[in-house]
């Protein structure tokens, strides 16, 4: 049987549910209205960092598929060799790979990138690795 859900109660279940950010949700300043859904600031997954949206920062780093295994064993040095800057959103929506170490560089197919031309963003599409890499 279905309930309806009371509003008033909203915020003991997401203090039940979610017990170490209790004391960081409160509905009346995180909980807004887009386009007719409630969505919660500490509750929301994404991709691009908070940070860099308040620093207006549209840059993210690209490696090769090739570079991904020695980018994995380098230092933090060594990884700034590797990386490709890029705009945000000419990577962030193409479901690309993104690694989990150094600045978590998105990573593209080898035919999209050549040293002589550089990155070709038509080319950074996931039916574009190669297997091997995958």
């Amino acid at each position: 049987m279905e309930k309806l859900l009371e509003e008033k109660k909203l915020q003991l279940m997401i203090d039940a549910v979610f017990n170490e950010l209790k004391d960081e949700i409160n509905l009346d300043k995180d909980a807004i209205l887009v386009n007719d859904e409630w969505q919660i600031f500490y509750l929301q997954h994404r991709r691009k960092s908070v940070l860099l949206e308040l620093l207006d920062i549209d840059n993210v780093s690209c490696i090769i598929e090739a570079d991904e295994e020695r980018y994995l064993n380098a230092d933090f040095e060594k990884r700034k060799h590797f990386e490709i800057p890029v705009r945000f959103n000419s990577v962030a929506y193409k479901n690309l790979r993104q690694s989990d170490y150094g600045s978590n560089p998105f990573i593209i197919p080898n035919k999209a990138y050549s040293e002589e031309k550089g990155l070709d963003i038509t080319l950074a599409k996931p039916e574009y690795y190669e297997t091997k890499f995958i």
